[in-house]
């Protein structure tokens, strides 16, 4: 995990393990938002593009109504730490497919043409699992610290235990290429909306309810 040849606050690199988890294969969408959460105020507008202008409160709430309404407590956001895991899907490059920028993974700036993109449309990483890079930021669970990654622990780190920003991952369709490596992290306040921002569920695999 991390980066050592990346930014600052994306190293060292160092080891994490993490335990059986889900996360969803795409991020989520305008059309799985409008259906919980009413509409999406997203600057570009569609169905089955991603999710936009979502705040990391609002994504807490979406998964809240989430588990309501199917009676369970399963849905969660997923932690830096499965985040990148997912991300690199075995894969120790700058990007999930080797260390040069290829267009067909990722929709960047240099990809884009500047506004998103259908979810699913560019492809996917080993693991099948798609835009995991670019298109929108996407907010773990995680507070943000820059110097986390010095004292992380191994097993399942969850990340500081408190603080004033949350962690986003894997860059978005208006960043250039050197912010949508599988190493990408930034931050911002919960509160925070963007409309290059947005999510995806995961889930813990031993939650049964």
């Amino acid at each position: 995990m991390g980066d050592n040849h990346g930014y600052k606050y994306e190293q060292p690199e160092h080891e994490v393990c993490v335990d059986e988890f889900f996360i969803g294969r795409y991020e989520v969408t305008q059309k799985q938002w409008r259906a919980l959460m009413g509409p999406n105020q997203a600057r570009f507008v569609g169905d089955e593009l991603p999710a936009q202008r979502i705040s990391w409160n609002d994504a807490v709430e979406y998964i809240r109504r989430l588990n309501e309404k199917e009676k369970t407590n399963r849905y969660r956001l997923p932690t830096e730490a499965e985040w990148e895991r997912a991300a690199r899907a075995g894969t120790n490059t700058r990007y999930y497919w080797g260390d040069e920028i290829r267009n067909e993974y990722a929709w960047y700036y240099g990809s884009s043409k500047f506004t998103a993109h259908r979810v699913g449309t560019a492809l996917p990483n080993a693991f099948g699992l798609y835009d995991m890079l670019g298109n929108v930021w996407e907010w773990v669970s995680d507070w943000y610290d820059s110097k986390y990654f010095k004292r992380s622990q191994k097993d399942n780190p969850k990340g500081p235990e408190s603080g004033t920003m949350r962690t986003r991952r894997g860059g978005s369709m208006a960043n250039l290429a050197s912010y949508v490596r599988s190493a990408s992290r930034y931050r911002s306040k919960p509160d925070k909306r963007h409309y290059i921002f947005g999510f995806r569920l995961a889930q813990s695999a031993n939650v049964t309810d």
